[in-house]
Parts: C-alpha cells; structure tokens; sequence
C-alpha cells in the first residue's frame, strides 16, 4: 500500500513474500544443534550476583545468571542463547536444569551450615510447562530444603502476556512454600492493575527507574509509588541496577529494601562464591 502511494497513487504493487533461503534454514538447524548439545553435554554454567539488605547492609541472598561456555569454555552471556532457546522451544529444558540446580545447591550449603536464598529466572515461556513444576516438586522432596528459600522470578511483562499461567504459577509456587517475584517491574502498560491477580512476594523495581532516581523526579515518584504499594500489602521491595553505594542509601531511606548492582556486588561463579 505504501509503495503504491509513493508511486503516485491510483496504482498497485505486487508484494512476493520471500521463501526462506536454504541458508537460513541451515542457520535454524544449527542454532537448534548447538543449544541441544549444550543442554545435553552440560555446558551450562551459574552465576551469582549478591542481593543487598539495605537495612543491615548484609548480603541475604544471590540471583542466579546462567551462562553457556563456547567451544573454548568461554562464558557467553543469556542474550546470546536466550531468546533463540525460547524460540526454538528449548527453554523449558534449560529452565529446568537451573531450578534443579539451584535447589541442590541450596541443600549443599544447608549441609555445611550455610543458609542460602537464590533467586531464579523463569522465561515466560515455561510458567504454564507441567514438566517445570514436576522438576521443582521431584527436587524439592529429594533435597528437602526450606522451599522459602527458593524465589523464582519472572518478568512484568511476561506475566502480563501469560497472566493466567503466571497466576497459576505462582499460586503452585505459594503452595509448595516457594517465594515468588515480578522482575523488570514498572514496563508494563497498567503494571499496577497486575498486582491483584498474580501473588508476589518480591517487586523487583526496573533498573530505568534506579538509574534516574537522584535527578528525574518522575522515576522517583514512580519508585516511591511502587515502596508504598509493596509495603502497603506487606511485600518487599528490589532495586535492581544500582550504580552507587550513595544512590543505595537513597534508596533505602525511601523505603526500598534490597538491591542489587555492579557496583554492589558483580555476578561471579557459583563455585567462586560458595564452598563445595
């Protein structure tokens, strides 16, 4: 339509969709590969990136950041395999493996006296995926951890575009004693509205919103608004992608409760950060 208006209108133009090239069909099958072998021949590998109180100032828990090492053991980070893993329908498989993972892991430091809270990182994709959740139960009774100290996080706008498999999901969560958090809160379009039908322990405050809080008065607005809300209904409050110990103080006078950021503590491997 447009190209008939640029050339003068009272005219068509014929549009052929393109056939997909055997190149790129080859470039599918490949990524499809590559990502099958990683899962397969465990190529995957865990971060964590510390969790502030910033009452106490204390380390409580750790997000877990998943990698995957190339053919040289080099970590790559999730936007290079992340999004074609949902594509191509693996990402349940990998949601899986960092679940159980991350519940052993809690077990292996309760054995050695250690309390340890993970954060983990669900897709959209998997919330609804029986398998996900006969993975939690299987590995939850086998380690017999304190469920509570497993949350699991999804993004805002993931849960708005899965709302009814996202409530479900939390509400299996609460059940089992799992805590569970909103991610990259404050993106979505009516994000409040969200917070009456999906049961959530955690709002994790988007970093957008962090990065201007000392000079943008409408990203603190914002931010206090969503402190008043989450305290209001009980619920705690994250700040992700602090820059600053100074901005973290800010933060903490304003309400919020935990934070997170490079500058706070950088993601290191899980065998850096906890003893075997």
């Amino acid at each position: 339509m447009y190209e008939a208006k640029r050339a003068g209108r009272d005219a068509f133009v014929k549009h052929a969709v393109p056939v997909p090239s055997e190149q790129s069909s080859t470039r599918r099958i490949s990524e499809f590969e590559r990502l099958r072998h990683a899962i397969d021949a465990h190529r995957f590998v865990l971060y964590g990136q510390p969790i502030v109180d910033l009452e106490g100032a204390n380390i409580t828990q750790y997000e877990l950041l998943l990698r995957m090492l190339d053919e040289d053991d080099r970590p790559l980070p999730p936007s290079s395999f992340l999004s074609v893993a949902e594509r191509l329908g693996l990402i349940s498989r990998i949601d899986s493996w960092v679940a159980e993972e991350a519940i052993r892991l809690v077990a292996d430091q309760a054995k050695a006296g250690v309390s340890l809270t993970l954060n983990v990182n669900i897709s959209g994709k998997s919330v609804g995926d029986p398998a996900l959740m006969e993975v939690i139960d299987r590995t939850l009774s086998e380690t017999q951890v304190n469920p509570s100290q497993i949350v699991f996080e999804v993004t805002e706008t993931a849960a708005i575009a899965n709302l009814e498999e996202a409530k479900a999901f939390a509400e299996k969560l609460r059940v089992r004693g799992c805590q569970f958090a909103l991610d990259d809160f404050g993106t979505g379009f009516g994000s409040f509205y969200y917070l009456k039908h999906i049961p959530f322990d955690y709002l994790k405050i988007d970093g957008d919103f962090i990065r201007g809080f000392r000079d943008n008065t409408t990203d603190t607005l914002v931010v206090e608004a969503i402190v008043a809300i989450a305290k209001g209904m009980g619920k705690k409050t994250v700040a992700e992608f602090v820059q600053s110990p100074l901005v973290a103080e800010q933060l903490r006078a304003s309400g919020v409760n935990y934070a997170q950021g490079y500058q706070l503590g950088a993601p290191r491997p899980v065998s850096a950060l906890f003893a075997a």
